[in-house]
């Protein structure tokens, strides 16, 4: 989309309201984190309690950015329950004006190229007239607004996404912990060095690899050098065996005596009857697929914010690290 690029100067106004706070007066403390966390409530606290009595006071809707620490992504805008509350001096504060909407700026505070203007625009602090000088394409208000909640609900559904996924993983270790933790008094015990050959020369059909120190693989041999090829027995299921260590997570440090074949050997393992053992692959199976799922549509989001943000700003790079602070 070819929109008109502004000058930040053009909707954004300079804000200086400076505050002397009072010794008994009880105040909000403004921080501003990396973006997009942005403004943040620091504490509640006493005017007494700040060491500097000389604060900035913000009100909601004002965009904050570091003067000194630009290159943390120190700005943000403020949220309607942070109006009133107070900031350092070393902050600068700006009002928007009518021809801008804050939505759409919020959006173009996450792009890459909002940065590297940002970081251009300082030596050793910000240059506050570089600073308004940084373009911003600019649409008519209503084409902002509809960016805008475009971007808004992508970058929910993202966000959701990857809450689901972290979820989605908890709840298979935590399962997994369980399965493999709670044994059963029937299960035989024995150690893996009885139940499987294992060696870095390991006959074809091995299905079972570690890569020390601690990753391990299922399915084809890994191209890594030092990986050690685990066979199963007649009485042990591959699959079984692959989500059982990896929630064991055998540390394989190198260099380590005994070596890496022989620490493997020893891992303890409880062994349920192979119909049990597959019913428990199976289980953890299906969280793996799940997990698949949730990362196929966390990629597609992904490309789907880089199609906004590219059609709202005509960029290449969206910083998606920045959409949803991952």
């Amino acid at each position: 989309m070819n929109w008109h690029p502004t000058p930040l100067g053009g909707v954004l106004r300079p804000s200086q309201t400076p505050i002397t706070l009072l010794a008994h007066e009880v105040y909000k403390q403004a921080a501003v984190q990396p973006y997009p966390r942005g403004v943040v409530l620091k504490a509640v606290k006493q005017g007494f309690d700040f060491p500097r009595k000389r604060q900035k006071l913000l009100r909601a809707g004002q965009l904050v950015i570091s003067q000194s620490r630009v290159h943390r992504r120190l700005w943000g805008m403020v949220p309607p329950e942070l109006d009133g509350a107070v900031a350092a001096q070393e902050y600068l504060t700006f009002d928007l004006r009518p021809n801008l909407h804050p939505d759409f700026l919020s959006a173009y505070l996450a792009t890459a190229a909002f940065r590297q203007a940002a970081l251009a625009a300082c030596g050793s602090r910000l240059n506050l007239r570089l600073f308004l000088e940084i373009p911003l394409p600019l649409p008519p208000l209503e084409e902002q607004r509809r960016a805008a909640e475009l971007w808004q609900s992508a970058g929910a559904a993202l966000a959701h996404t990857a809450e689901m996924l972290d979820s989605l993983v908890a709840l298979k270790s935590g399962v997994a912990g369980s399965l493999f933790q709670n044994t059963n008094a029937s299960w035989e015990h024995t150690t893996l060095g009885e139940c499987a050959v294992i060696g870095a020369d390991t006959p074809a059909g091995c299905r079972l690899w570690v890569i020390p120190p601690d990753q391990i693989v299922f399915g084809a041999a890994p191209a890594e050098d030092g990986a050690i090829g685990i066979r199963p027995g007649v009485a042990l299921d591959s699959l079984f065996l692959y989500y059982y260590l990896e929630s064991y997570k055998p540390a394989l440090p190198s260099g380590a005596k005994p070596g890496p074949d022989a620490i493997l050997r020893a891992i303890p393992l409880p062994l349920p009857t192979l119909y049990e053992q597959r019913k428990i692959a199976a289980a953890l199976q299906q969280h793996d697929e799940a997990l698949a799922w949730l990362r196929a549509e966390q990629a597609a989001l992904r490309r789907l914010v880089q199609g906004i943000m590219h059609y709202m700003f005509g960029l290449d790079e969206p910083a998606l690290r920045n959409v949803v602070g991952k």
